[in-house]
């Protein structure tokens, strides 16, 4: 008699490849799904940081009469932190380390180029929005501050409530 031979329990090869492929895809997707979560993270901190650095700005406005000048207040963390009363993690953009005792600002013109796009620009005149011009010395009537969105690929801008 002849004996018939036993099934042995496991997976074919085939079986193990598409399991091994679905995991794959899987994976690409969690992958991918991930790298916008985070950007979108960044996004959020940085205009969180922006809107409590352009509060801090109109209070500063209220009190003084005019806006910060950038050179040596706006690039100073300890003048940031003493005046503006804002934190170094607010005033030091995501992904930025400018150099120890500054912030991550620029003087900003415009929405500016690729170099500027782990900083916030700030960007402060005289005269009005319309007819800009240096600041005066009786100081500044009106800012921008500039940050650069990763999920979307622009530049956003936050102005001052006084419009110049």
């Amino acid at each position: 008699m002849l004996k018939l031979k036993q099934h042995t329990p496991g997976f074919t090869i085939v079986e193990l490849l598409i399991v091994i492929v679905v995991i794959g895809i899987l994976a690409a997707i969690t992958i991918v799904s991930f790298n916008g979560v985070q950007s979108k993270a960044r996004d959020t901190l940085r205009q969180s940081n922006v809107n409590s650095i352009a509060k801090s700005l109109e209070l500063y406005y209220i009190e003084k009469g005019t806006y910060p000048d950038y050179g040596f207040q706006m690039e100073s963390l300890s003048w940031t932190a003493s005046t503006l009363k804002l934190p170094s993690s607010v005033v030091i953009a995501p992904g930025d380390q400018p150099d120890t005792g500054y912030t991550s600002f620029y003087n900003g013109t415009d929405a500016t180029s690729n170099a500027d796009i782990k900083k916030y620009g700030y960007y402060n005149r005289g005269g009005t929005r319309a007819a800009p011009t240096s600041c005066p010395t009786s100081g500044c009537t009106f800012f921008n501050i500039y940050w650069y969105s990763e999920s979307k690929s622009a530049w956003q801008i936050v102005q001052s409530k006084n419009g110049g």
